[in-house]
């Protein structure tokens, strides 16, 4: 490549997903020189977007789109143009006039946590244990000091999964902290330790739960020195790799914060059993529980 014509007056732009892949021989000065990062959108940034998605459709008066962008952080601009499209859609078929705040939660919902299979036959006993699993995270979430409110509960099957509970941040975060990570784990493994103190038995639900707390422990040590061994990182092992007997330290460390975790969980989930079983007699009732409905089954919730 002999770089760019300097005196065309065109400018050439390009863009990417994978910065880190780019060959340096076209990032060089000359070439692509400047770089701008565009991260996602804050709940400004949000409303804005949402403005503009919204202009060729009716909304009810009373929908307040910064309350649509305070409930959609993480959202890309794509994202929010297919909520809204989504939302659109369940309008369409309540034969409703405009869209609305329940429709923007269907959409919401079905974005975050999937279609919900309705007429999937699901056996009692399954049912049960579900409610159970669900009633865990919701009460280790409930309790932790970090972590994310706990917006609704359900034991429709959505996806591959027969249930799901849903936080939804209160802020845009741009800097995480080893509580706020601590607690992430140890609400994804609610589900498992209401299974060990409720039921007495683990089920294979729990599979996803571990793979993702897993997941956050071992980056915690090995990208992000918030264990034991300090401020280590092996976040590209191709020019140098670790000896195995650092390997297994990290392994180590990384099992350490999940058991550590995971008895925190039970602790609460012991002294939340009569809040549980209300919450899942609750849930075996109505299937799907929204926020309020959550707080009254949790009254005096325990610190942890």
């Amino acid at each position: 490549m002999d770089g760019f014509d300097q005196s065309s007056s065109i400018v050439v732009m390009g863009s990417t997903n994978r910065p880190d892949v780019l060959d340096r021989a076209l990032t060089r000065p000359g070439r692509f020189d400047r770089e701008i990062a565009v991260n996602l959108p804050d709940v400004r940034g949000r409303e804005a977007i949402l403005r503009v998605h919204a202009r060729k459709l009716q909304l009810d008066p009373a929908l307040d789109l910064s309350w649509v962008a305070r409930g959609t952080p993480g959202f890309s601009g794509a994202d929010l143009a297919n909520l809204l499209n989504e939302a659109a859609i369940a309008a369409t078929r309540d034969d409703s006039e405009a869209v609305g705040r329940k429709h923007i939660e269907f959409a919401r919902d079905r974005i975050l946590m999937g279609a919900a299979r309705h007429g999937f036959m699901i056996d009692e006993d399954e049912r049960y244990a579900t409610a159970v699993h669900e009633a865990g995270h919701v009460a280790v979430g409930l309790a932790v000091k970090n972590g994310d409110p706990i917006h609704k509960v359900s034991i429709l099957p959505r996806g591959r999964a027969l249930g799901v509970t849903q936080s939804l941040p209160e802020r845009d975060r741009l800097m995480t902290k080893r509580e706020y990570l601590e607690d992430q784990i140890a609400v994804l493994l609610g589900g498992r330790a209401a299974e060990q103190v409720v039921l007495d038995t683990m089920t294979a639900g729990a599979s996803n739960d571990i793979e993702r707390a897993v997941d956050i422990a071992r980056r915690m040590v090995r990208e992000f020195g918030m264990s034991p061994l300090g401020p280590i990182s092996l976040g590209d092992q191709s020019s140098d790799r670790p000896s195995q007997t650092l390997l297994d330290r990290i392994e180590e460390a990384t099992n350490a914060i999940i058991n550590t975790q995971l008895e925190r969980a039970c602790e609460v989930v012991q002294a939340q059993q009569d809040s549980i079983a209300r919450l899942v007699a609750l849930l075996l009732e109505r299937d799907t529980i929204e926020a309020d409905g959550i707080q009254e089954c949790f009254k005096s919730p325990v610190a942890a």
